[in-house]
Formats: C-alpha cells, sequence, structure tokens
C-alpha cells in the first residue's frame, strides 16, 4: 500500500508482473492445459491474431484456447525450440506432432504490458498426416 495525500492505493500484485513472469506463468498453464490460468495472463481488451482470423477481447480468446485443448488429441506434444525476450515482445518457435499433423515451423509473439499479455500472433504451417486405418 501506497500512500498519497490522504488517499491510499493499493497496487495489485499481478499489474505488476514482469514478461518474464507472465511468460512463465503462461507456458506452465499452457503446458497443463489450465483454460483458467492461460486466461488470467491476457488482458481484457486483448486480441489474438493469426492469417485467419483475429479475435478481439479476453472472452473470445478463451473460446480459440478453450477449442485448442478440446481437440487436442491425446499423446500430442508440443516443444519450445527457442524463445527471445526483449522487453515487453515474448517471440518463441517451436514445434506440435500428433498422430493427424505436424507443426515444425511455428512462430508466436506475445506483447506484455502491466503484467498482461496485451497481443498474442500466431504463425505455423499444419501438416497432415495419412492415417492408416
Amino acid at each position: 500500500m501506497q500512500q498519497e495525500g490522504n488517499i491510499f492505493l493499493i497496487i495489485n500484485r499481478i499489474d505488476m508482473r514482469t514478461t518474464q513472469e507472465v511468460w512463465e506463468h503462461h507456458c506452465k498453464a499452457f503446458a497443463n492445459a489450465d483454460i483458467e490460468e492461460v486466461i488470467a495472463d491476457f488482458a481484457e481488451n486483448a486480441v489474438y491474431v493469426n492469417a485467419d482470423k483475429v479475435i478481439n477481447g479476453k472472452e473470445g480468446i478463451r473460446a480459440q484456447y478453450d477449442n485448442h485443448f478440446k481437440n487436442m488429441e491425446a499423446n500430442a506434444s508440443s516443444t519450445i525450440v527457442k524463445e527471445t525476450i526483449a522487453g515487453e515482445i515474448v517471440l518463441f518457435e517451436w514445434t506440435f506432432d500428433s498422430e493427424s499433423v505436424s507443426i515444425v515451423d511455428g512462430v508466436d509473439t506475445f506483447v506484455i504490458r502491466e503484467g498482461f499479455i496485451q497481443a498474442q500472433t500466431v504463425r505455423a504451417t499444419v501438416i497432415s498426416k495419412s492415417v492408416n486405418s
């Protein structure tokens, strides 16, 4: 609590998280497919952008992640290949592999400001696998 004149300001700890802290929390929440913790990292007016769509707002982003987690195949795996953090920007390269698809060139960026993800971009080439019955 800080005092400013006769007004007391309460500083919320989540608003003070660094880019690194938000990034680490987001990675853990995503790895655990914990939708509530994933969404807690996003600002109310965050934007999610990929080549096919733009999603504005936390609830739309929730639907995107919820759909992703619900459609995740058993034994699917993703790996962060490289990450770069510069100020409020996180860029990371990733791969994904499942029984039906693979991605070898995934790239996401986050803009993290005031303790929350303000923007996320996603780019990946999804390669379908032949599944023989």
